[in-house]
């Protein structure tokens, strides 16, 4: 994490990446598993991400026969406001053009649940009505994969 940042650790007492200016943020796509859809994938990363003169950090992890689970880390400095909304921005579109190709995020921060969540899906209604009979004072994850 501290090469993110362009930099070599400190001495002791501490590496604790959470006292560096290391960030690190996460596009999550599930990805068809094909040659073709992996080379659309890296290229997107890349062509994104490099656009906005980041390095993209990707791995494709195969889940099952049918598709990866895409890894493609962001690294940026969170000492500098600008290297922060940059890579926010780039995330952002990355996210985008994953969905727009219908790979979705398998996981998403709490502020883009909104790319994953959609309020007139029948599912998520479901879950809504779930979480209702379950947790009805809303305690567990609140705003997490669901309306409430």
């Amino acid at each position: 994490v501290w090469w993110t940042a362009g930099e070599i650790p400190p001495a002791q007492p501490s590496l604790d990446p959470d006292t560096s200016p290391c960030g690190l943020l996460y596009s999550l796509p599930i990805v068809p598993l094909s040659g073709r859809c992996a080379g659309q994938a890296s290229e997107l990363a890349h062509t994104i991400s490099r656009a906005r003169g980041l390095e993209p950090l990707m791995t494709l992890n195969m889940l099952d026969d049918r598709s990866f689970e895409g890894v493609i880390t962001l690294p940026f400095r969170t000492d500098d406001p600008a290297a922060v909304a940059n890579a926010q921005a780039a995330l952002a579109e990355l996210q985008q053009a994953f969905i727009a190709r219908g790979w979705l995020p398998y996981r998403v921060a709490i502020h883009e649940m909104g790319l994953v969540v959609d309020p007139q899906d029948p599912y998520w209604k479901t879950i809504r009505d779930l979480k209702q009979v379950f947790d009805p004072h809303h305690i567990l994850a609140p705003g997490r994969y669901n309306l409430v």
